[in-house]
């Protein structure tokens, strides 16, 4: 595993752990309440932590007994954006939580994970993955039989 791959990994356990813990909440007079990332734009970043959890898991652990379709990127660029998104996710709670409200440690805990799935994204961006479309630049998709790869290149 390399280096941006254990920042990956790290990054999405921490981002998991921080969905769990209280973003933002109130202290006033005896009453107290907190909300976890799995409220309002905590979801954003639930989302991006599935997406990028997903890919590592196809990539690293199914790769041998699932096809993955090829993306549109590579997986780096996914892990980067992922990695953005779940940071979006705690700038959004942020900026649209209750105004008598703060924020709490759950949203500075992911956002260092977000950072850190977004750096293993950044560490990975020369070393291509399997089933992405940079690694068959050229090459036919060989889902696609020859004949209709040799027909659809004829037209243009």
């Amino acid at each position: 595993m390399s280096d941006g791959d254990k920042a990956i990994a790290g990054g999405s356990v921490v981002v998991l752990v921080a969905l769990f813990l209280p973003w933002y909440g109130i202290d006033a007079g005896g009453f107290s309440d907190a909300a976890n990332g799995f409220h309002r734009w905590g979801l954003l970043a639930f989302l991006a932590w599935l997406a990028v959890t997903s890919l590592f898991v196809v990539r690293h652990y199914l790769d041998d007994t699932v096809h993955a379709p090829a993306l549109p990127a590579s997986d780096a660029v996914i892990a980067m954006v992922c990695g953005a998104v779940e940071m979006l996710g705690v700038l959004f709670v942020a900026l649209d939580m209750p105004p008598q409200y703060g924020l709490r440690f759950g949203a500075f805990v992911a956002l260092a994970g977000g950072a850190a799935t977004l750096l293993g994204g950044y560490l990975n961006r020369a070393r291509p993955h399997s089933g992405t479309v940079s690694r068959r630049a050229g090459t036919p998709d060989s889902s696609v039989p020859q004949d209709r790869c040799h027909r659809r290149n004829s037209r243009t």
